[in-house]
């Protein structure tokens, strides 16, 4: 821990020397690497109601400093596929990571976009502009040993762009799966209102080998959670399932919002049980976001299978959306340092549009932006049939694939070389060893 502790701290010296900022303190550091060399615009000064607007260096209100630091880009209305109907009402993306002060140290399966070097604030909310997004909830990752610095970005973009991102506080996942309960709670009541959320949790990162959401050091969270008045944003795994349903029913009043390709099916009736489940709709829709390795993939990929993944996702999502209308919200799930670029988000974005579009109007609205409003707003999704309190069962699935022998039949028939990888490692895995249904 103490290495790897060193190893970040030095990655974080490198970015601040890289920025021209060696010479000040790490908040002010931090501030310019943030801006892309403008610095966070905005600053208090001690007792004098004033700002410095770091853009033009005067003093004013701080209404007028925000005003003046306001980046705004024109909406961009290209389109690159010829797909319509098209939505085009309000999008709030309920999904997006934000950048990392530091790049994650090899070996960790992490790599996410880095503030400065890939990316930068401005440029982000000029992205949601031109995407017609008019807020983004947003994963902030946060170390806690690097606090003050980690804060410091949903403080800067709180400040230049109120409003414009819904920060989450996401404990980054490489050596601990999450903060202590009483971290959470000091961060959050050190900085009122600025957080909405807690997570993302990513349940199958090796760091959370082993955990379950029903385990009592995220029990002790979601208490935190739920005195803050937060949502709790949770990846589980097939092997998670049973515990993420048991800490639902015992956490009533926190509202969770879950996603993950592996899982959709089992989360999708989870958000049919529980009014306090939503379900984020994103990278499930395109999975080459994260199964491409580079912008240029990505493009031929989502070209070629545009009208596929669309007509794919209407068949699987439409009913279930249209079911239960108030508890799934619309998402984009950026993160790696080229989901940023421009034309990514184009059509990602195109392609929520075109998807909307395809639901009853009725619908529409909610799926695209008013269920995130209420999700941010602490509101459950309506009355639910009273469920019985369950016990966990033996799991019966493939780790990271399936959750059950009935779901590893149905999903190694479509992914048959993952599942044979698999069983080379479990031979002793009862599938394995018996066969599949469909063989």
């Amino acid at each position: 821990m103490k290495e790897f502790a060193f190893a970040i701290r030095l990655t974080f010296t490198t970015i601040v020397l890289f920025s021209g900022c060696a010479s000040q303190p790490p908040e002010k550091a931090t501030a310019v690497a943030t801006g892309g060399g403008a610095g966070l615009p905005v600053r208090p000064v001690s007792g004098s109601g004033l700002v410095v607007d770091k853009v033009d260096g005067t003093e004013k209100p701080a209404n007028q400093a925000r005003a003046a630091a306001q980046k705004v880009c024109a909406q961009d209305t290209t389109l690159n596929f010829d797909s319509p109907p098209y939505y085009e009402g309000q999008l709030i993306d309920a999904h997006m990571h934000m950048p990392s002060l530091f790049p994650a140290p090899p070996g960790t399966g992490y790599s996410p976009a880095v503030l400065g070097s890939h990316v930068t604030m401005d440029e982000i909310i000029c992205r949601l502009d031109r995407e017609g997004i008019r807020k983004a909830i947003g994963f902030f990752l946060v170390l806690d040993f690097l606090l003050e610095p980690s804060l410091d970005v949903p403080r800067g973009t709180e400040n230049k762009y109120p409003g414009r991102i819904a920060p989450f506080l996401m404990p980054a996942p490489l050596t601990k799966p999450t903060l202590a309960p009483e971290v959470y709670g000091s961060v959050a009541a050190s900085n009122p209102g600025l957080f909405k959320g807690y997570g993302e949790l990513p349940f199958y990162f090796p760091v959370f080998r082993g955990k379950s959401p029903d385990d009592a050091e995220f029990m002790q969270v979601f208490k935190v959670a739920d005195m803050q008045n937060h949502a709790v944003m949770i990846h589980p795994t097939p092997e998670t399932i049973e515990s993420m349903e048991i800490a639902i029913q015992q956490n009533p009043e926190v509202i969770f919002l879950l996603h993950g390709t592996e899982v959709e099916d089992e989360i999708a009736r989870l958000a049919e049980k529980y009014s306090n489940v939503y379900v984020s709709l994103d990278a499930t829709l395109f999975p080459m976001l994260y199964g491409s390795d580079s912008k240029e993939a990505f493009k031929s990929e989502f070209s070629k299978g545009f009208d596929s993944m669309l007509k794919g996702g209407i068949a699987k999502w439409k009913v279930r959306i249209e079911a239960n209308p108030d508890s799934f919200v619309w998402g984009t799930d950026r993160g790696e340092s080229w989901h940023f670029d421009e034309e990514v988000g184009s059509y990602l974005v195109e392609f929520g549009r075109a998807f909307i579009a395809r639901l009853s109007p009725e619908v529409q609205e909610k799926f695209a932006f008013r269920n995130a409003e209420n999700l941010l707003a602490g509101k459950k999704t309506g009355a639910k049939a009273t469920v019985m309190p369950i016990t966990k069962s033996p799991f019966t699935g493939m780790e990271g694939l399936c959750a059950s022998e009935a779901k590893c039949n149905e999903f190694c028939k479509d992914n048959y070389g993952r599942c044979r990888q698999y069983c080379d490692a479990h031979q002793d895995y009862k599938l394995c060893r018996d066969g599949f249904s469909f063989q």
